[in-house]
């Protein structure tokens, strides 16, 4: 939930940065968004399709 709520938020955020705030290893992060996505989280913003 931590990682949903500060990609939501305002800025843009990298793996590394993510695992800078999150105090974790960016290997986690990218675990994190794999599991999010499986699960049909929609945890990205496409400018084209506004998603």
């Amino acid at each position: 939930m931590q990682v949903l709520h500060l990609i939501g938020g305002k800025g843009r955020w990298n793996a590394t940065a993510l695992a800078e705030e999150l105090e974790c290893s960016t290997r986690t992060i990218h675990r994190l968004m794999q599991t999010l996505s499986m699960a049909g989280v929609p945890w990205y913003f496409d400018e084209k399709l506004k998603v």
